[in-house]
């Protein structure tokens, strides 16, 4: 599906030229090397800078190389411009040959780029017979070489016979043009050149470098034959890139709008920022686009309108902002100031007004839908009161008002407004219309002939109305017969779709579909949540479903939740079944949110609903994943919710089911999902607000296999903010998107799958995904030879006219690694010998002068390069090496940041960290028992350098209130392990580090500078750890408890369970030797004769096991009890049950005696002690 690149020849010229294929049957099969090859050069369109760069090619032997090429060879360039011509063109030379005689004489292959035409691929000879000037020209696509992209130029060339040769240009991998020509004209000039140059022509007047060029050129190549077409494609491979997509501002800041509110600028309101995109495909081709328009603050709440903007050319221009509903606004509002001046969340400003808010489109059959949320002035839907609004009299809804004491009042036909007896009142809600629920003037309230506000106001200001709907949550549906140009009057669909029990009811947000059922009807399906249990300004319980018409958009129906007969805790002893009613975040339900929602149907009729959730909130998550659900019955009900593995940081996504022929095997089924990725540093024991970080969107192709989701294509479209999207399906080869940009930016980019399924390439600046060498325990000594690979995201390119290099710091010393190759791939190799007086830690910056770009130009970003400096190898000894770490019980230290807590850095999690303000920090590491200290380790923050650890001082402490000093020093700001030795000191039981610098961004001023760790490790001998493991077993009613000692150079400990000795075992736990847990408690039930294997265990096997065998009574033992046999005769068998038995239900058991009431109060006491078997022994408890 790759694009190939138009081109027409024009002969425009005196002298006609050839250009043509390259195809030779004797290099067919074997690569031919170059003649001359050049790299690295950087182009600044001046003469002494184009005189110094062509050096090492104006030489008298390879002057003959490069006539000698031109006649029979070939001439490859890779190159790139710096800027695009705006207005008008730029002829540029790429290569030339001319002479210190006369400024009338010279040859020159270029290019001719222009803003508004075609650009042309160029060869120039001017002779010494006055005006003989010959040009022949190749005419592409425009905007082809109108860029900063690099692109890759070969000019084959192969002499036919004494009088004529011909030439061959490929582009970027295509060849594109063939043209015919007498050589001899050619020799006119040929002689007499004496100089070659690259990015211009040296004449001799007063212009002195014609067609000068601004740009870099990474490989001049020159062969003395033709290359075949395999060595061609793979020069070409670098720039030989798909399509670009196309990418347009949808709505940015400022964008207007002019709905004719009262009080808004006439000339209309310049829009704080758009939010919420919604976009469709109309039968006629047309992109309908949706979002809200956040006029003054960018909350969810306040004066908000509904806004389209429609496309006729797939996304390359768009028709005007048109408004399609804008709900009153009262009298009190602010609209002096822009919204940064308001805080956000919770805020009580500017919310005088009523609101529409996310708006999700449909189009099917020639009409498009769409639907929005409607709030009255309040804070939207915090504030929002559970209720349907409405109340059903004789058949019918009527919409429910309330005066200022309270009392109920309907709407009924014509808009006259009933009192709560059924008498008719004075009150008229103007312009009313009973079938749709709502009115043309969107709530205006007439007493008599006289005003008296609007009943979606309900505030202090003078537009409020006498009487006003509650604070709650409404859904309307609009429609539009002409694509978007105009809407008819909403449809109000709140008492179809909403329950008392409800407090908030929203759209999905994105997209509708229209779904084909078995029967060959069809079934409009819009995505909805709603929320349940919330008091006051708490929101509720979240929970998705959808609505559904089968009659053309007629009458709605809501469908049921996966929520609905959800089983979560599912195979443990806490499972149990919820529902969207009963679901409650504040007791115990949180994790089971399910909010925003995406709906596609399968070319199988099932639909699968894509839901933004609150996995994020389990504590056992590094991250939250995108869920999806499945329906066989058209979004009725639902089945079982699914977690994928597509990081989801609580932010609504776009999904939509596509055709496309990925893989040259014909068109197939996808689902396309957009949505952002997050912090890829978030983990489980960080604060849940790292796991929401709305950046880097991305566009997933994936394939559903049963009930399996599997992402094929991951492609990352944005690397900066990206938050709500909406994908749309344009053509047989792209995709369109609509998606919230840093900035305040309302982004659309047209896509096609070729870029989706491309990892080679992206359109913003390359990232570096690791830096390091061979050996894989990162020491070296001196004299060794390093190669040091950086691997970035995408092929680069890597240029700066002079030595490249690559910057390291070893020990804080700076010194550079030599450029080797790599340049046109996705890895780029320096090379470094280890000096004799080189010591401890290397590390690389890539923060030198060279320009590191993708294909498409974006550099490498330094500043967006949070790490800053990666550590690829220690000098001597490995400061990662772990074996002389001894067992940590507890950390503490100063005031921690962002509940990022101590022991963060002694989970053995790396991504995870413990932060304090930097002034007066310190970390006190606590050992688990008294023991010989020799040093520190230290890992700092990865993945950011802001606070890591630049200098120190080390304390220890055998009480924890005298600390002797004993060290001191600076560390690099790397992202490696640290290590300091010191003297051995006895008897330790406290270790502080005292940090008294770190890094901090340039930005950040020192009150507000931070301190990080990762990991802290304490060196030494410990009195805690032994060789051998020394393990018992405690039994405990229904339980066990297992303990053990620390194991040398144990990583892990397993515990396992078998009911034979010499049976299979199954493993029931493992723990981290870094969690410093040496005991498991285990619930295996009453009277249960097992046997326990705890293992300790490291990366290369077990280092020693031990079984234990649990000696506790049997359950025939407890029945012999008394008091346990009266209470199993009673049917009560589970300890639980036994433990909440009321003193009703005590004496309710047959033959209880005063003194049996007196034991069961004992035997509950020992349940909850988790004393049983003290019990049964007559103990103490």
């Amino acid at each position: 599906m790759k694009k190939n690149q138009t081109i027409k020849v024009l002969l425009a010229a005196v002298l006609s030229f050839s250009i043509i294929a390259g195809v030779t049957n004797s290099f067919a099969e074997n690569t031919i090397e170059p003649i001359i090859q050049l790299e690295n050069k950087k182009l600044e369109g001046n003469l002494a800078n184009a005189t110094a760069q062509s050096t090492d090619i104006n030489t008298s032997e390879n002057l003959t190389k490069v006539k000698s090429a031109m006649k029979s060879g070939s001439i490859t360039l890779r190159f790139k411009f710096n800027n695009k011509i705006e207005n008008g063109s730029e002829a540029v030379g790429l290569l030339s040959l001319s002479t210190t005689e006369t400024s009338n004489k010279y040859a020159v292959l270029g290019v001719k780029r222009n803003s508004e035409t075609a650009d042309q691929i160029l060869f120039e000879r001017r002779s010494n017979f006055g005006p003989d000037i010959a040009t022949s020209s190749i005419s592409l696509e425009s905007n082809i070489l109108n860029n900063t992209n690099w692109h890759t130029l070969t000019y084959t060339f192969k002499e036919t016979d004494t009088t004529n040769s011909n030439m061959t240009v490929y582009l970027d991998g295509q060849n594109v043009g063939n043209i015919n020509v007498e050589y001899t004209h050619f020799n006119k000039v040929k002689d007499g050149f004496n100089i070659v140059t690259l990015g211009g022509v040296v004449v001799v007047d007063t212009n002195p470098l014609k067609y000068p060029m601004n740009g870099s050129m990474d490989i001049v190549q020159i062969h003395d034959q033709v290359i075949n077409d395999d060595q061609i494609k793979e020069l070409h491979t670098p720039t030989d890139v798909v399509e670009l997509p196309e990418m347009t501002k949808l709505w940015e800041k400022g964008t207007k709008i002019n709905s004719g509110e009262e009080s808004d600028d006439p000339d209309g309101v310049a829009v704080s920022m758009h939010r919420i995109p919604s976009i469709v495909k109309t039968d006629s081709g047309k992109l309908i686009a949706a979002a809200d328009a956040r006029k003054y603050h960018y909350n969810d709440w306040g004066d908000i309108a509904t806004a389209v903007r429609i496309s006729t050319n797939d996304g390359k221009t768009w028709g005007e902002n048109k408004v399609v509903i804008d709900m009153p606004t009262n009298s009190n509002f602010d609209k002096s100031d822009d919204f940064i001046k308001d805080d956000y969340y919770p805020n009580s400003k500017r919310t005088q007004s009523a609101v529409a808010i996310d708006p999700v489109l449909l189009h099917a059959d020639g009409k498009t839908y769409l639907f929005v949320d409607i709030c009255p002035e309040s804070n939207g839907a915090i504030d929002a009161t559970s209720t349907s609004a409405y109340e059903k009299i004789k058949g019918k809804y009527y919409l429910n008002l309330y005066d200022k004491s309270n009392k109920k009042y309907t709407v009924r036909d014509q808009g006259v407004v009933y009192d709560g007896v059924g008498n008719k009142t004075d009150y008229v809600v103007d312009g009313y219309n009973a079938e749709t629920l709502t009115s043309t003037s969107n709530g205006e309230l007439l007493k008599g002939n006289n005003k008296a506000g609007n009943i979606y106001l309900n505030g202090s200001g003078n537009k409020s109305g006498d009487l006003h709907v509650l604070k709650t949550s409404f859904i309307w549906l609009f429609t539009s017969d002409d694509d978007g140009e105009t809407w008819n009057l909403p449809r109000d669909l709140t008492p179809f779709v909403k329950e008392d029990y409800m407090k908030f009811i929203g759209t999905g947000p994105g997209a509708g579909i229209k779904a084909k059922k078995a029967d060959g009807s069809t079934r409009l399906i819009f995505p909805i949540y709603y929320t349940t249990n919330g008091e006051g300004t708490n929101l509720g319980s979240q929970s998705s479903a959808c609505i559904y018409s089968d009659d053309g958009g007629k009458t709605w129906i809501r469908g049921e939740s996966p929520n609905d007969g959800r089983i979560v805790n599912k195979g443990t002893d806490e499972e149990r079944t919820i529902t969207s009613q009963t679901l409650n975040n504040q007791k115990g339900d949180s994790t089971y949110e399910l909010t925003e929602s995406q709906i596609v149907q399968l070319n199988d009729g099932r639909l699968v609903q894509f839901m933004r959730n609150t996995s994020f909130l389990d504590a056992d998550r590094d991250y939250g994943v995108v869920q999806y659900a499945i329906s066989e019955d058209y979004g009725e009900t639902w089945g079982q919710v699914y977690d994928t593995d597509i990081r989801e940081p609580y932010c609504q996504l776009s999904a939509i089911s596509v055709k496309a022929d990925l893989d040259g095997k014909g068109s197939k089924e996808y689902i396309a999902i957009s949505n952002a990725s997050g912090n890829e540093y978030s983990t489980k024991t960080l604060p849940h607000d790292t796991k929401k970080s709305r950046k880097v969107g991305h566009i997933r192709l994936c394939e559903i296999k049963g009930d399996e989701l599997n992402v094929k294509y991951d492609k990352t479209i944005d690397d900066g903010g990206f938050a709500y999207s909406s994908l749309v399906q344009i053509d047989d080869n792209h995709l369109g998107i609509v998606y919230e940009k840093e900035g305040y930016i309302m982004q659309y980019m047209k896509v096609n799958f070729d870029y989706l399924t491309e990892n080679k390439v992206n359109v913003f600046s390359p990232k570096v995904k690791s830096i390091k060498i061979d050996n894989e325990n990162k020491v070296v000594q001196a004299n060794d030879e390093l190669a040091i690979k950086v691997t970035f995201d995408q092929t680069v390119f890597m240029v700066n006219g002079q030595t490249r290099q690559l910057d390291l710091k070893i020990n804080g010393t700076n010194a550079t690694a030599e450029y080797v190759s790599g340049s046109g791939t996705n890895e780029l190799i320096f090379k470094y010998v280890v000096k004799d007086n080189d010591n401890g830690e290397i590390a690389v910056s890539i923060e030198n002068d060279a320009i590191i770009d993708t294909v498409y130009g974006q550099s490498f970003d330094k500043e967006k390069n949070n790490n800053k400096l990666y550590t690829i190898a220690y000098i001597g000894n490995n400061q990662a090496d772990k074996a002389k770490d001894i067992p940590l019980a507890n950390a503490g230290g100063s005031a921690t940041i962002k509940s990022t807590k101590a022991l963060n850095a002694l989970d053995d999690d790396s991504l995870s960290y413990w932060t304090t303000n930097v002034n007066g920090a310190y970390f006190i590491a606590n050992l688990k028992s008294p023991s010989t200290v020799n040093g520190i380790r230290y890992l700092p923050r990865q993945g950011n350098d802001e606070g890591r650890i630049t200098s120190y001082e080390v304390y220890v402490s055998s009480d924890g209130n005298t600390y002797d000093k004993v060290a001191a020093g600076t560390w690099m700001a790397s992202d490696g392990w640290k290590s300091i030795s010191f003297a051995e000191k006895l008897n330790i039981k406290y270790v502080k580090l005292v940090i008294k610098g770190a890094a901090k961004p340039s930005t950040t001023k020192q009150k507000n500078a931070v301190a990080s760790i990762a990991e802290m490790r304490v060196t030494g001998t410990s009195t805690f750890i032994k060789d051998n493991l020394d393990a018992e077993i405690t039994s405990r009613y229904s339980t066990v408890r297992l303990s053990w000692n620390d194991v040398a150079s144990a990583e892990q400990y397993v515990i396992s369970v078998s009911d034979q000795e010499n049976g299979t075992y199954e493993v029931i736990k493992t723990i981290r030797a870094s969690q410093n847990q040496n005991e498991f408690i285990y619930e295996c039930g009453y009277g249960k004769d097992y046997y326990y294997k705890v293992t300790a265990k490291n990366n290369d096997g077990i280092l020693d096991e031990q079984i234990l065998h649990d000696t506790q009574v049997s359950f025939d033992g407890l029945k012999n009890n008394s008091i346990i046999n009266k209470i199993f005769e009673a049917g009560i068998t589970e300890e639980k049950d036994i433990s909440a038995m009321t003193l009703d239900e005590i004496l309710e058991i047959q033959g209880i005696t005063v003194a049996e009431i007196g034991m069961i109060n004992d035997l509950q006491k020992a349940i909850k002690a988790n004393k049983v078997i003290t019990f049964l022994g007559g103990g103490e408890l």
